[in-house]
């Protein structure tokens, strides 16, 4: 029993081991089958590539615009009147000054005459007036004068009253000395050395004396009065008489100042009709060239009538609106190139000089605001082209920002994924390699990058019918083979 079951046992050790070496053989063969594929080279991968380039990069805006001349006006009628000649034709070249055109206005030329009559009846008003102020000024001259005569009689006066008065004091000395003898000779009288006749002649004396100087004192008195009086009534009659000449002379001079100014009111609105008329002779505000004539002789106008159209051709903008968008990227003095709408238009340069800091909405076919809003802009050409037709509609490409000597990628070449933008490039060895990018100005179809590529590198464009991986084995074709 025992034998039997050792006999199985050994069997079943057997077996096992036949088992075993039979699972190491299969283990054995399938590494080695595993490590035969991966040493297996794959087949290349075609794709196109181009060479990465330094160069030049431009970031622009198209627009449309209008064709203008430097100064480019119209001149309008300046009131209603008629055309009596035009002097110039479309296309010819006049200078600053030179009359143009030639208005009749009949109103202005009626006004003008009455107020040329209306100046010369105030001239003879005014003549008549400031002959009133010189016979004032005389009056008042010959008063005056006048009143210094009558003054000097009553200084002349004056002195002889002070001589009468001066005698008056002469007389009552000489009574004085005669009184005194007397009373000399009374005493001489008592003592009897002398005769009673000298002492009646000395009596004499005194009262001649005294009659003397009442007499003196009388005439004083009389002339003191006189005098007084005269110089009363040359007061009041010299003042009175001054104060008429005067205030005839004030009334002359403000007669003749109201007269003035009602001239000078005349004669500023003379000017104004001259003015008037002289709009009537419509002269040119530049050097230029006539563009448009709107007008025919004998045709009547109204105010603001437009009359022709003027501008210099040594200077040529273009007049454009830009949307919003666009205007928020422009500024003053970029770089600009003019074409004309066509084919094989030559590029003209020019630079942006103006630009509107508001935005005007443009109102809908009912006339409501509410419109698409633009903004103004004025490009002006670097030289005169003599070729441009003003009117007429151009292309605008306005350089916003220009690189020089940069690397620049094609914008078809450029993958992303999530934040990240990535190119594909053929390695020196021939396989492929993801490449993240840092992007800067981007033109229209190329794009500036900062770092991640340079010069010589072969960028793979991208193709919906490619898997690529690190490592895939390329057969490339460049972009040019198509």
């Amino acid at each position: 029993m025992m034998e039997i079951l050792a006999k199985q046992q050994h069997k079943q050790g057997i077996r096992w081991l036949m088992g075993s070496g039979a699972i190491a053989a299969i283990s054995v063969f399938s590494l080695l089958a595993y490590t035969s594929i991966l040493q297996r080279t794959p087949s290349p991968v075609k794709v196109t590539t181009t060479a990465i380039e330094s160069g030049s990069l431009e970031q622009t805006i198209n627009e449309s615009g209008i064709v203008r001349l430097g100064d480019q006006q119209t001149i309008k009628a300046p009131d209603d009147s008629t055309v009596e000649q035009v002097l110039v034709t479309v296309g010819e070249q006049v200078q600053a000054g030179e009359e143009i055109i030639r208005l009749r206005n009949p109103e202005r030329e009626t006004r003008l005459q009455a107020q040329l009559t209306e100046i010369e009846e105030t001239m003879v008003q005014l003549a008549h007036d400031r002959q009133k102020v010189q016979a004032a000024e005389q009056t008042l001259e010959t008063t005056q004068r006048q009143l210094q005569i009558h003054t000097l009689e009553l200084e002349e006066k004056q002195l002889r009253l002070e001589r009468h008065q001066q005698q008056v004091q002469e007389k009552q000395a000489d009574l004085a000395d005669s009184q005194e003898e007397l009373e000399n000779l009374l005493e001489l009288e008592e003592k009897g050395f002398i005769s009673g006749d000298q002492l009646r002649s000395q009596r004499r004396k005194v009262r001649d004396a005294e009659i003397a100087v009442r007499e003196a004192q009388l005439t004083v008195e009389t002339e003191t009065l006189i005098l007084e009086r005269q110089k009363l009534e040359q007061s009041n009659q010299q003042q009175t008489a001054i104060a008429s000449a005067t205030s005839e002379l004030q009334n002359a001079q403000l007669a003749v100042n109201r007269i003035q100014l009602q001239l000078q009111r005349q004669e500023l609105e003379l000017r104004k009709i001259q003015q008037e008329l002289q709009d009537t002779l419509i002269t040119t505000p530049i050097n230029g060239v006539v563009l448009r004539v709107n007008v025919n002789n004998g045709e009547g106008v109204t105010r603001g009538h437009e009359l022709l159209t003027l501008g210099d051709p040594t200077q040529e903008y273009v007049r454009l609106s830009l949307s919003t968008l666009n205007a928020a990227k422009v500024r003053l003095n970029q770089p600009a190139r003019i074409t004309i709408i066509g084919p094989d238009s030559p590029v003209y340069d020019g630079q942006v000089v103006a630009l509107s800091p508001q935005a005007i909405s443009v109102s809908d076919s009912q006339g409501s605001p509410g419109g698409l809003a633009t903004v103004s802009a004025i490009i002006q050409l670097n030289q005169s082209t003599g070729t441009l037709i003003p009117g007429s509609q151009v292309n605008v490409e306005i350089i916003l920002d220009q690189r020089q000597d940069v690397v620049v990628v094609g914008l078809e070449a450029l993958q992303r994924s999530g934040k990240m933008t990535f190119v594909w490039v053929k390695d020196e060895q021939g396989f492929a390699q993801k490449r993240e990018v840092t992007l800067g100005l981007e033109g229209l179809d190329t794009v500036e990058v900062l770092s991640g590529l340079t010069p010589g590198d072969n960028v793979i464009l991208p193709n919906p019918d490619l898997n690529l991986e690190p490592g895939t084995p390329l057969e490339t074709q460049s972009s040019e083979d198509g």
